[in-house]
C-alpha cells in the first residue's frame, strides 16, 4: 500500500522560525518547496499574499481534476478583494477527513494547541517592527489562541481577526482586513497541518 505522503500532492507548511511554504509532492517521495518572505514591510506582505494566492488556486485546480483530492489534509483558496489598495479579503479553509479525525482527539493535547499559538506568534513577530513578548502581543492586535472543543470545533484567534469551526469543520473567517492578519492565521493553520501530518497513519484510510 502507498505511503500517505506520496499520494498528498501539496502542503501548506511552517519551516521555522516563520517562513510559509508549498510544498508540492512528486513521485517516490520528492517534492519542491515554494517559500514566501514574512517581513513588516506591508507592500511585501500583500506581494506574499497575491503570490499565495495564485499558486493556491492553481494547486486546487490540479487537485480538484483527480482523484487525490481525498488524500489531502487541508485545501485552502485565498480571496482578496480585488482594489490594490485594499486587501480585505477571506480564506476558504476545506479540512478533509484525515485531519478532521485528527483534530477532534487534540481537543485535550496543550502541547499541540501551544505549538500552533507558538507558530503564528513567530509569524506575527516576523512581521512586527517592534515584536514584544508572547504575553503582551504587538498592538493592536493582541494575543493569538488556539482552542479545540471536544466535537472537534476549533477556534484561531490573532487578535481582531479570527478562524473558526463548528463540529462538522466548515471554517469561517471573520474580521480578516489586513495582510498581517491573513499571514498569521496561514501560520497557524501551516503549523496545524505541520502537527497532523506527523502524527496521522501514513496509510491511506479504506
Amino acid at each position: 500500500m502507498p505511503r500517505y505522503e506520496d499520494l498528498r500532492r501539496f502542503a501548506l507548511s511552517l519551516e521555522y522560525p516563520a517562513t510559509l511554504c508549498i510544498k508540492e509532492y512528486e513521485p517516490r517521495g520528492y517534492y519542491t518547496t515554494t517559500r514566501f518572505e514574512l517581513t513588516p514591510s506591508r507592500e511585501v506582505q500583500i506581494d506574499t499574499l497575491r503570490r499565495l494566492a495564485d499558486l493556491l488556486k492553481y494547486l486546487y485546480f490540479v487537485e480538484s481534476t483527480c482523484d487525490k483530492m481525498r488524500w489531502q489534509l487541508l485545501s485552502l483558496l485565498i480571496h482578496l478583494d480585488a482594489e490594490e489598495t485594499n486587501t480585505a479579503g477571506t480564506i476558504g479553509v476545506y479540512v478533509r477527513p484525515p485531519l478532521e479525525r485528527w483534530i477532534v482527539t487534540q481537543s485535550k493535547n496543550r502541547q499541540q494547541l501551544s505549538e500552533v499559538e507558538e507558530a503564528m506568534w513567530r509569524v506575527r513577530s516576523a512581521m512586527s517592527e517592534f515584536p514584544q513578548p508572547m504575553s503582551e502581543g504587538p498592538r493592536p492586535y493582541g494575543p493569538v489562541s488556539f482552542r479545540i472543543n471536544p466535537e472537534g470545533a476549533f477556534n484561531m484567534d490573532s487578535g481582531n481577526a479570527s478562524m473558526w469551526s463548528n463540529s462538522t469543520i466548515p471554517v469561517e473567517c471573520h474580521n480578516v482586513d489586513s495582510p498581517f492578519q491573513m499571514l498569521t492565521l496561514l501560520g497557524g493553520l501551516a503549523a496545524l497541518h505541520d502537527l497532523a501530518a506527523k502524527d496521522i497513519d501514513r496509510r491511506p484510510p479504506a
